[in-house]
């Protein structure tokens, strides 16, 4: 992964990760938007389409197109947004990448995660990193119990899995 100037970025190697891009997009909360339809959603598909092409080629040629996978969006920006505005805003990256990959952004063969990274002033974007099936879970099985118990409360995103009793 090479290194843009100013960008904070991610480890060069992660477990399960099959691909890490850097996508220089301003990122801004739509649900908070007020104003003209009719301009947001130029910008909406604009960014969609920017996404799409920057990702399709390199999804492609990894293998990526209609594959099971988890999605991994990190926001890059000078402000933290909370949790729903953080999702809001990275919905069109979403839906970007769901087009390269060639799957609905609804369908359940694909897991997709938020995140964001505070950056210095005139910094934006959007890493988007795909990784295998799993990965996450081979990670805290390899981490050990005392790291699990350790994060036990960022793992709790997976509690509705465990009430719908999957096995």
């Amino acid at each position: 992964m090479k290194a843009v100037r100013g960008v904070p970025s991610l480890p060069a190697a992660a477990p399960g990760r099959i691909v890490c891009v850097y996508l220089s997009i301003a990122t801004t909360s739509a649900l908070n938007e007020r104003g003209s339809t009719k301009w947001k959603g130029k910008r909406d598909a604009r960014v969609r389409g920017k996404v799409a092409h920057a990702l399709a080629p390199l999804f492609a040629a990894l293998g990526l197109k209609r594959r099971p996978c988890t999605i991994v969006l990190t926001r890059v920006s000078v402000g933290v947004l909370d949790s729903d505005n953080l999702a809001g805003s990275l919905k069109r990256s979403r839906d970007g990448a769901s087009d390269a990959i060639e799957i609905d952004d609804g369908d359940a063969a694909v897991t997709w995660v938020v995140d964001q990274i505070k950056a210095p002033k005139g910094i934006a974007g959007v890493y988007v990193e795909a990784y295998e099936p799993g990965a996450g879970a081979r990670e805290m099985l390899a981490r050990g119990e005392e790291w699990v118990l350790k994060h036990a409360h960022a793992l709790d995103v997976v509690l509705p899995i465990l009430r719908r009793g999957a096995k």
